[in-house]
């Protein structure tokens, strides 16, 4: 800790910071523009999976405990049940919108609407992206890999976000 305190008071200093696995940047429309104003010239990177793969993984991970000993045919089934209910909940959330109702694009990004289990708003990467991009973001601040390709070449992957971060290759 006394070897990183150094550094905090030294304002020319460069700090590399990585978040993983941050769901709030789809659940909470307003966090571009409030990190673009807190952070303007951060580079932000952004690892995307397969949308079905993404789906069946994140089903898996929140559900593990519960599928325990279940049989593919009844994980399946569990499966097609729970993307059932995020069509629905995507169907009332667009309803509701069309009647101009009192839900604002923030409660549609919230719960009960914005489950952990909300396949469809962690796989829309465009609406993702549009959001980055309309808060002011720059494209040259970031950048986007699929995830299989970092898992099926790690080094390469990692050279190309550290050419992007602006770091030395060791």
């Amino acid at each position: 800790a006394a070897a990183c305190s150094e550094h905090l008071d030294d304002s020319s200093a460069v700090f590399v910071t990585g978040d993983a696995t941050a769901d709030y940047h789809y659940y909470y429309p307003t966090v571009p523009r409030r990190l673009r104003r807190l952070v303007p010239g951060c580079k932000l990177v952004l690892l995307v999976r397969e949308p079905v793969a993404h789906a069946c993984s994140t089903f898996g991970y929140h559900r593990d405990g519960e599928l325990a000993g279940f049989s593919i045919g009844e994980w399946s089934r569990a499966f097609e049940e729970e993307i059932q209910r995020c069509i629905d909940q995507q169907r009332y959330i667009h309803q509701q919108r069309r009647q101009r109702s009192i839900l604002s694009p923030t409660q549609c990004f919230s719960p009960p609407f914005a489950s952990h289990l909300n396949f469809f708003g962690r796989v829309a990467y465009r609406q993702q992206l549009d959001a980055w991009l309309s808060a002011g973001w720059e494209p040259s601040q970031l950048f986007i890999m699929a995830a299989e390709r970092f898992f099926a070449e790690p080094r390469r992957a990692l050279i190309e976000v550290g050419a992007f971060l602006g770091l030395e290759t060791h």
